[in-house]
C-alpha cells in the first residue's frame, strides 16, 4: 500500500488501495515568533511560494486526501496564509489550522471561519510551565484571550 522509494527519498501510495481517512500536515513555514524548548523546526531559506504550495495541494487532492492540517512554525507569519486556506477549501478538503495563537485576532478568525473546520493550538499546562516551554512571558494569557473569542465566533478548538 505505502512504499518507500530509496532513490527519491520519498513515500508513495496507491490511491486505489486506500479506503480509510488520511490526514496530512502541511508545514507552510518554519518561521516562528516563539522559541519553544521542544521545537525541532529549523528556519529554511525557501518556504515555497503560493504557486508551489498550490501544486502540493493539487497533488494531495488528486490522491483523495480527506483532511489537511496547515501548520508551521507559525503559519500566520505568511502574508498569503488566507489564500492558502481558501485554496484548500476550494478543493473540498477538510481543514484544521494549527497556530501558536499569539498572532490570532478576532478579525483573522472571522476571515478564515468559512474555510476551516477547526483551529488547533497548544497550552503547556500551568502559566509557569507555559512560559518555560514557549519562552514568552504573556503567552498563557494570550491563549486564554484567543480561546475566548474563538468560542464567540464558534470556531471549534
Amino acid at each position: 500500500m505505502i512504499e518507500y522509494n530509496t532513490q527519491q527519498d520519498s513515500y508513495c501510495f496507491n490511491k486505489d488501495e486506500i479506503d480509510f481517512f488520511i490526514n496530512i500536515g502541511i508545514v507552510v513555514t518554519q518561521r516562528c515568533n516563539l522559541r519553544c524548548i521542544h521545537c525541532c523546526e529549523k528556519v529554511q531559506p525557501d518556504e515555497g511560494n503560493l504557486s508551489q504550495i498550490k501544486k502540493i495541494i493539487d497533488k494531495l487532492a488528486e490522491n483523495n486526501i480527506k483532511k489537511i492540517c496547515v501548520t508551521g512554525g507559525e503559519p500566520l507569519l505568511r502574508k498569503d496564509i488566507i489564500d492558502i486556506l481558501k485554496y484548500i477549501h476550494s478543493k473540498k478538503i477538510d481543514l484544521t489550522f494549527s497556530t501558536n495563537g499569539t498572532l490570532v485576532t478576532r478579525e483573522f478568525l472571522e476571515k478564515i471561519k468559512p474555510y476551516i473546520q477547526n483551529i488547533r493550538f497548544s497550552i503547556y499546562g500551568s502559566e509557569e510551565n507555559h512560559k518555560a516551554v514557549t519562552q514568552k512571558e504573556d503567552g498563557y494569557k494570550i491563549h486564554h484571550f484567543v480561546m475566548g473569542f474563538i468560542s464567540l465566533i464558534t470556531v471549534p478548538i
